[in-house]
């Protein structure tokens, strides 16, 4: 009973952390899209991420 109780835990656990672990990547990869494509300058990456942000 405990072991059938940790598996099922688990897998609730690996779905919680994957899901949005993937939709995290993805905001990453759109993130650094437009980070790359607003800013040229290493200072203006800072700026560009706190504005999308708040948006």
């Amino acid at each position: 009973m405990k072991t059938k109780k940790r598996a099922k835990k688990k897998d609730i656990y690996t779905k919680l952390i994957t899901f949005p672990w993937f939709l995290g990547m993805v905001f990453l990869m759109i993130g650094v899209g437009r980070v790359h494509a607003t800013s040229h300058t290493s200072n203006g990456e800072d700026i560009t991420i706190r504005e999308w942000f708040k948006t």
